[in-house]
């Protein structure tokens, strides 16, 4: 069953994942931060330099030859992509570095070596993001409900990439069979994850609606996104691991009929994915 759940379930409660998610934290507290600040000032350099090159290229589209005009108008649009890019491999490398330094536990990896390690996980991670968003957008057009479902069933798939060093669709098996048994536990466990993280939201909203100060409430918004999100990772991965230690062996013709879903309903959530783009470049968005 979908939504089949064990009556007692093994996994700890959210408070109790969120105690030993905390100490995880408390330990590594410093180097966890440092990671996130590090990618973080890549970012910022990277908007310099891409702002930098931008002004050139505007430059170029204003000009009063037409050739030039489109030779900007391009460069301009190639790098917005480009820096588009740049900043979703950039967030998936610092979320990697900081699940690798979790799965070391007490390693002495400093920064530079841990982003190092993350950095051959890019790749597998970012496919296996590809094919679990085009599972999960398929679920919902088909009536919400089974993106829902999928939706759960694959998010540990960062944890499982970096733990796990699995590939592919393998690493969605993999997800979904943690998962399976226990949805409901699992489900309430990531709802009360998203319950601390609107309350953490509050502080900010306060500061804005009451003070009128957008500024300060960005401020803080930076802050608590900085401090909260590798808190956020620890439960999950606490949770993962939960979920890892008492998982039962997958039954092979299982595997197979799941495998085979996932590969048949990617490859067509892709094609779908390609002729909405053709579309919306060709027509504009007015032509959905």
């Amino acid at each position: 069953m979908l939504f089949s759940s064990k009556q007692s379930s093994p996994i700890p409660g959210p408070l109790a994942l969120l105690r030993e998610a905390t100490e995880l934290y408390r330990q590594q507290f410093g180097r966890l931060i440092a990671l996130l600040l590090v990618a973080i000032f890549a970012v910022v350099i990277g908007v310099f330099i891409a702002l930098g090159i931008l002004a050139f290229f505007s430059v170029l589209a204003t000009s009063t030859s037409s050739a030039l005009q489109s030779i900007g108008i391009v460069l301009s649009i190639a790098l917005e992509l480009v820096a588009l890019l740049g900043l979703a491999v950039m967030q998936m490398w610092a979320s990697l570095s900081v699940v690798v330094a979790l799965n070391e536990g007490g390693s002495t990896l400093s920064i530079r070596e841990t982003y190092r390690k993350a950095r051959r996980f890019i790749l597998p991670y970012f496919w296996v993001s590809v094919l679990s968003g085009l599972l999960t957008f398929g679920g919902i057009i088909l009536l919400i409900i089974p993106g829902v479902i999928l939706l759960l069933w694959f998010v540990f798939v960062l944890y499982i990439v970096v733990a796990e060093n699995e590939r592919g669709v393998n690493v969605l098996l993999a997800s979904r069979n943690y998962v399976h048994g226990h949805w409901w536990a699992v489900a309430w466990r990531m709802l009360f994850l998203v319950l601390i993280s609107i309350v953490f939201t509050i502080p900010a909203s306060i500061v804005t609606t009451v003070f009128n100060q957008p500024g300060l409430a960005q401020a803080i918004n930076f802050t608590l996104e900085l401090l909260l999100t590798p808190l956020l990772l620890a439960y999950t991965f606490v949770l993962y691991r939960h979920l890892r230690s008492f998982a039962s062996a997958p039954v092979p013709e299982e595997d197979e009929r799941w495998r085979r879903i996932f590969v048949i309903g990617g490859t067509v959530m892709a094609f779908i994915a390609i002729i909405l783009l053709a579309t919306i470049l060709t027509f504009g968005i007015s032509a959905l």
